[in-house]
């Protein structure tokens, strides 16, 4: 763990930040955010970022850093934070990656894919595969890109829906331009310390509900109407329960379904987390919270 780049990698509301901030100060650390919602400026309060309290004990980047209004995708935060890691490395500092996004994960440990731009034409056209049945959409792969049929399973729709984007986009497979991805690595795999917080499903849901409720009790509502005035009805971050709340302040919903279904969508959300963490990382340790 001292001298590696460790992933505290959890679902949301899982405890993970409460964990890094303690495994920071044991290892003299400092915590970079590797959360696709967390970047944003304006909305920590419903993105759940770190408080004040807890940076001031330790250094944090790449927290709120980016305007709502502006973009900011994979590729952008990885040229962002490869600088920063390799900045606290040569301090003599640990660097702790800390985050649920999955995505963002995987592009530091394994390197960016130098993928196409996808045209809206095949935008379309992938739109209208996705009213597929799982079994006809992997039998359009299979006649189209069959290097990607043989390491996609049947039932992984989105990687299917990406590798014929690709291949109706370009006329190659995904498989021949993610041989590019070695070169495009900025670490190797023994840099990293890999951290799983594990929680049983239950507990996280029921941290979620708890969660969302001190939310509201901190200011939420508050902080997205202060979100409306700064930036008027632009078009804003999915992070969860900010859709539902401008639903509520526009007077398109209620507050009670306007918080149940954040809830929903969030849990929903820590679920699709816990499976992509089973099969799409390996984890050093494995970290049991009661």
């Amino acid at each position: 763990m001292k001298g590696k780049i460790n992933i505290v990698f959890g679902t949301t509301a899982s405890g993970k930040t409460d964990y890094a901030v303690k495994l920071a100060e044991e290892l003299d650390g400092e915590i970079v955010n590797c959360d696709s919602m967390q970047v944003y400026s304006d909305i920590p309060i419903i993105t759940a970022q770190p408080t004040a309290k807890e940076k001031r004990s330790i250094v944090h980047h790449l927290f709120g850093y980016i305007a709502p209004i502006n973009h900011c995708n994979v590729g952008a935060w990885l040229k962002d934070v490869v600088p920063i890691v390799k900045d606290i490395k040569e301090r003599g500092k640990t660097p702790l990656l800390v985050g649920g996004t999955g995505m963002y994960i995987k592009s530091v440990v394994e390197g960016l894919d130098e993928m196409p731009v996808i045209s809206d034409s095949v935008k379309e056209k992938i739109h209208e595969f996705q009213a597929l049945s799982d079994e006809k959409l992997f039998k359009i792969l299979e006649k189209m890109d069959k290097k990607s049929a043989k390491i996609l399973s049947h039932n992984d729709t989105q990687r299917i829906l990406r590798a014929l984007a690709v291949v109706l986009e370009t006329g190659k497979s995904i498989v021949d331009f993610r041989k590019g991805r070695q070169s495009n690595k900025n670490f190797v795999q023994e840099d990293f310390y890999l951290i799983w917080i594990n929680r049983e499903r239950d507990e996280v849901y029921k941290r979620i509900n708890e969660r969302f409720d001190l939310m509201l009790e901190s200011g939420i509502l508050k902080e997205v109407k202060a979100l409306l005035a700064k930036y008027g009805d632009a078009a804003f971050p999915k992070a969860h329960g900010l859709p539902e709340m401008l639903a509520y302040l526009k007077n398109e919903t209620t507050l009670q379904k306007a918080v149940e279904r954040s809830k929903q969508i969030t849990r929903n959300y820590a679920k699709r987390q816990i499976t992509w963490a089973k099969h799409q990382m390996s984890f050093d340790e494995i970290v049991d919270c009661i």
